[in-house]
């Protein structure tokens, strides 16, 4: 057995946690406004946090520490935006290859930046960019991963919170794509946010 997660009425958590207890040896939380409850748990490293106002939901803030670490950034100066179009774009950054060291190293941290990802949506475009270039990273593919390390030096964190709400009524569809954004392979990028209530991203 390992780490389990499940979601209910309190009622019903409580009974599971007195059923598996009294077959298992567990360690049993539950988040929750109870006088027995916690406020806040961690799941694989996120935390899950409630509060009056709602339920926080934070990714794992280690990967962004070892993200800046790997590249050499610890003392680095940060910038506001996680990538531009123009970083890493010249004929040279594109055309030349990073050796096989410094290679693998692009792609373990890309690869950790993936994992990511998910759960900080900020990032998704540029971890996007740098997963394109996995197979063959060139020197501008690197100066782009070092770009969302600075990023990740302003805001290593990031909370979506879940307020309190009457269920909504409609579901908010967002689209939008970049014809031919990419200036080196002329290649679009499309996306799209299905938003049901009132929910939002706080990086920090």
């Amino acid at each position: 057995g390992d780490d389990y997660v499940t979601v209910g009425l309190d009622a019903d958590l409580k009974w599971m946690r007195k059923v598996l207890g009294a077959k298992y040896e567990a360690n049993t939380e539950v988040l929750g406004h109870g006088a027995e409850d916690t406020q806040e748990i961690r799941v694989l490293n996120r935390i899950l946090t409630i509060t009056k106002a709602g339920a926080e939901y934070e990714a794992d803030p280690r990967h962004a520490e070892i993200v800046i670490l790997d590249l050499g950034l610890k003392d680095a100066k940060g910038v506001v935006s996680p990538g531009t179009k123009e970083e890493g774009t010249t004929s040279a950054d594109c055309e030349t290859k990073l050796g096989p060291i410094k290679a693998t190293e692009y792609r373990a941290i890309t690869a950790r930046l993936n994992y990511l990802s998910p759960d900080r949506p900020d990032i998704s475009f540029a971890v996007k960019e740098l997963a394109r270039s996995m197979s063959e990273p060139s020197v501008g593919s690197w100066e782009k991963l070092k770009r969302l390390g600075r990023y990740l030096i302003t805001k290593p964190r990031m909370i979506i919170r879940f307020p309190y709400q009457d269920f909504p009524k409609s579901l908010r569809v967002y689209t939008d794509a970049d014809w031919a954004g990419c200036k080196v392979s002329r290649k679009s990028t499309s996306g799209g946010v299905l938003r049901l209530g009132a929910h939002n991203t706080v990086p920090y």
